[in-house]
């Protein structure tokens, strides 16, 4: 799933894992980043597990969480978009969601990709131009102020 974003956005992304077994399952919820951005994993019942940092410097979250037969269990993956100058106009933050059964790990597997596109970022001053005139072939300057949103 992809969204855009400006700098400071909340930006929230929805995912529902599904138990069609007859068992219950434990299932292991992996969310990976590379892109630095923090992130936060809401609403992710049951969920047991720690984040942790990796050696390439990616940000990794691993929940557990168990589901009933045939039910399904939703959560939010959520970010703020990073101030700029940290991110510029067309920068990604990329987030892989890998959802794998621990009672059958070589048959269930789920694969969520969020991706955040950063659509603007704030402007970092001002702008003064002059603004030249002219009336009746004489010119004359006066400055107009332009000011960042």
């Amino acid at each position: 799933m992809a969204k855009a974003g400006l700098s400071g956005d909340v930006i929230t992304f929805t995912h529902v894992i599904t138990n069609t077994g007859v068992r219950s399952d434990q299932v292991l919820v992996d969310v990976r980043t590379s892109s630095g951005w923090t992130f936060e994993l809401l609403d992710l019942p049951g969920a047991s597990g720690e984040g942790s940092m990796v050696a390439d410097g990616s940000s990794v979250v691993t929940r557990t969480i168990e589901i009933e037969p045939q039910s399904q269990v939703s959560f939010v993956l959520s970010t703020t978009v990073p101030p700029s100058p940290t991110v510029q106009l067309g920068d990604e933050g990329t987030f892989v969601i890998v959802a794998t059964s621990q009672t059958a790990p070589q048959w269930e597997h789920a694969m969520f990709r969020d991706l955040v596109w950063v659509a603007e970022t704030a402007p970092t001053g001002r702008l003064y131009l002059p603004v030249v005139t002219r009336q009746g072939g004489a010119s004359t300057a006066s400055t107009a102020r332009r000011s960042s949103r």
